[in-house]
């Protein structure tokens, strides 16, 4: 019996089919049949339960499966603490979260940061905050950034600063020139929103569903910095984080309104692991990090746990 046996094995009952086994491992399907079959005449005993469609598992394969579980998780966890050395061998640190706040942390933050430590390599990679909290408890990222807490034991997070969201429209739009906006009057206004899904669409639902009115957008886009840039050309009104767009609302190509239930305001965090080995490096980008938000006014250490990310 070999590793890859038991692997194959375990891909085919995740998937309960050989198609999507054969998907998983990379091989083609025949490879999957073979694998299985050698393993049964390895153990001397079937497996499966051939049946016209799909098969099921006998009182042998179940436990085999058990075991095959197991020994991935071992293997898998050896994995992670060897790049996890090698990561920290090398001094590489890894960062995610939402292109927005990803920019203030570069400019405020990592960029005078790495000025002074040329040798360290790091990785940034930039999406929801759903799918990077996902590689942080996997030990693919070192630290993420992004709004809210996480609902996750594994994690602490630390607050580093708040924004608001905003609403905002070109200047010659007519409720420029209106305060406040109702809601109501504003939801019937061509809107240009975050995708559906994303957390920061939810907290735009939750404020309308507040005030009872739907928020239905015109136009949806993946980036915040998409939905000013938009705005800026007068397809809409947009409601993004103010940082965003200061400079914007200062050179006159933006405006902000004045809309019943906004701003709202929203804390942005570092968050990384409880068990997390902090190298020399990481503690040092970490120190950087709270000194600017100290600075920035930001409150003490939250623990993980009593809220969601929002991206």
């Amino acid at each position: 019996m070999t590793f890859t046996q038991l692997r194959y094995f375990c891909a085919l009952v995740r998937n309960g089919n050989y198609s999507g086994a054969a998907e998983e491992c990379f091989v083609s399907e025949p490879v999957i049949h073979r694998v299985v079959r050698t393993l049964e005449r390895d153990c001397g005993i079937e497996l499966l339960q051939r049946k016209a469609k799909g098969f099921s598992l006998t009182d042998a394969g179940r436990s085999i499966y058990q075991y095959g579980q197991q020994m991935a998780s071992v293997m898998d966890a050896a994995e992670q603490s060897l790049l996890e050395k090698k990561r920290a061998l090398h001094g590489d640190i890894s960062i995610g979260g939402g292109s927005t706040i990803l920019t203030r942390v570069i400019r405020n933050v990592l960029a005078p940061w790495m000025s002074e430590h040329d040798h360290i390599h790091v990785s940034i990679v930039e999406g929801r905050v759903s799918y990077m909290t996902r590689l942080l408890l996997d030990n693919r990222l070192d630290l993420i950034f992004g709004s809210g807490s996480v609902w996750a034991d594994e994690l602490r997070s630390e607050p580093i600063f708040t924004d608001t969201l905003v609403v905002i429209a070109n200047p010659s739009h007519p409720f420029t020139k209106l305060h406040p906006v109702p809601i109501r009057e504003f939801a019937r206004q061509k809107l240009i929103l975050v995708s559906p899904g994303s957390r920061t669409r939810n907290l735009v639902d939750d404020i309308g569903a507040e005030f009872g009115a739907l928020l239905k957008s015109r136009i949806d886009v993946e980036r915040q910095g998409t939905a000013a840039l938009l705005c800026e050309t007068g397809l809409g009104l947009a409601i993004v984080p103010k940082s965003l767009i200061v400079q914007r609302v200062e050179n006159g190509r933006l405006s902000m309104l004045d809309v019943e239930g906004f701003p709202r305001s929203r804390p942005y965090f570092v968050v990384y692991r409880r068990d997390k080995v902090l190298t020399p490096e990481m503690q040092s980008l970490l120190t950087a990090i709270r000194k600017w938000a100290q600075d920035r006014g930001a409150s003490k250490t939250t623990p993980a746990g009593n809220g969601q990310f929002e991206s």
